[in-house]
């Protein structure tokens, strides 16, 4: 094989330095970044979930019951995604929480981060804090604030979709369709623990009233 001449004047790249805005943008998406992928994932398969529907305690319905405990994710598994889905749809940042999403955010847009009015950023967060403040309060849902992981999802399509400082209702407008994400997501995930439960129901019942063989081999003819 032939082999290619080194090149005398390459010169190794030097190693990335990780700079403290990207440990900020790092902690933030960290923390809240790995729901974002099971929001994608419940969001996209929702229409199929919502078409299927509770089976009845028959026999006939034993073969798709296990196929569905085999199918869907385990209880535990399920739990913790709904409160985690739960949180992130109803429970409100704190102010705190929402200046540093909102600093971060802009910090990442070079042409506004050296444009910004305090007066700007203030009403932006506070835009955020209050967005829900003429919401009736019998309608449902009841939706009291955005939360952390709504907002850093708005942040991150503000991000992709941007190259200016972009307008308080563009903010919040993108918080609101994040937060909506997250509202389906919920409730897809709700129905996929609802059907475990079903299908759970259908094979004790079937189990009990006619006991399954563990082994094929052992019925006999």
């Amino acid at each position: 094989m032939t082999r290619l001449a080194a090149n005398p004047k390459a010169v190794a790249a030097p190693p990335a330095v990780v700079s403290a805005s990207m440990n900020t943008v790092r902690g933030l998406f960290d923390r809240v970044g790995d729901l974002e992928a099971l929001v994608a994932r419940r969001v996209a398969n929702s229409s199929d979930v919502f078409k299927l529907q509770a089976l009845k305690s028959e026999r006939r319905n034993y073969v798709a019951a296990i196929g569905r405990l085999d199918t869907l994710p385990a209880p535990s598994d399920l739990a913790r995604q709904i409160d985690r889905l739960r949180a992130a749809t109803f429970a409100a940042a704190t102010e705190d929480e929402a200046s540093f999403i909102i600093g971060t955010m802009l910090d990442a847009i070079p042409a506004a981060a050296n444009r910004l009015s305090a007066t700007y950023v203030d009403a932006l967060v506070w835009a955020v804090l209050h967005a829900d403040d003429d919401r009736d309060p019998s309608a449902f849902p009841k939706f009291r604030g955005f939360s952390v992981e709504v907002l850093a999802s708005a942040a991150r399509h503000i991000w992709l979709t941007v190259k200016y400082a972009p307008a308080i209702q563009e903010v919040v407008d993108a918080a609101d369709k994040a937060r909506a994400r997250h509202h389906l997501a919920l409730n897809t995930t709700l129905k996929i623990a609802s059907l475990r439960e079903n299908a759970d129901a259908v094979v004790s019942t079937v189990e009990a009233a006619e006991p399954m063989p563990e082994d094929p081999d052992a019925i006999p003819f």
